[in-house]
């Protein structure tokens, strides 16, 4: 069993080492197109350099996949929900996070951020919705509406629940 921990981009990887350490698996991995893993990571060998639309993985070959805040940030979202769907095993887990698209006010949840970070980069959304330019392809940080996310999955899984 091969588990994917993120699948576009686990940053400095520092959470799938705790992911490893917390579950006692050494089979949880973590996927970056940028090398900018910690000495941890490496360390641990948990991370690969890859483009979360080009899998390194064989098909049905893994059991879970996760994606925090990553789908997003990739150039085709329908491409990279096809690579997971391709390598999941039948009857595999997909479990995704990404920021919800109608929300008011967004980062209220970002640990290392300052107050004056959230503050800024809430007056850059709200900026990016006023000149139409509230979408991921524009560079906003937008996330997904409801719908948008139900199109994605539901034509790929055959059970998707929001939360």
């Amino acid at each position: 069993m091969r588990i994917v921990k993120q699948a576009a981009s686990c940053g400095s990887g520092d959470e799938v080492v705790y992911l490893r350490r917390a579950l006692g698996s050494t089979r949880i991995m973590g996927l970056d197109k940028e090398p900018r893993f910690s000495p941890a990571a490496r360390a641990d060998r948990c991370v690969l350099v890859a483009d979360a639309e080009q899998l390194p993985f064989p098909d049905e070959s893994l059991d879970f996949a996760a994606a925090f805040h990553s789908l997003e940030h990739v150039s085709h979202p329908g491409r990279m929900i096809d690579e997971l769907w391709r390598a999941l095993r039948p009857g595999g887990w997909f479990y995704l996070g990404v920021p919800n698209k109608s929300r008011l006010i967004g980062y209220v949840g970002s640990f290392e951020a300052t107050r004056w970070q959230k503050i800024s980069w809430n007056v850059q959304d709200y900026a990016a919705r006023l000149r139409g330019r509230f979408h991921n392809e524009s560079g906003a940080h937008a996330g997904f509406t409801r719908q948008e996310i139900l199109s994605l999955l539901e034509g790929r899984f055959c059970s998707v629940e929001l939360l």
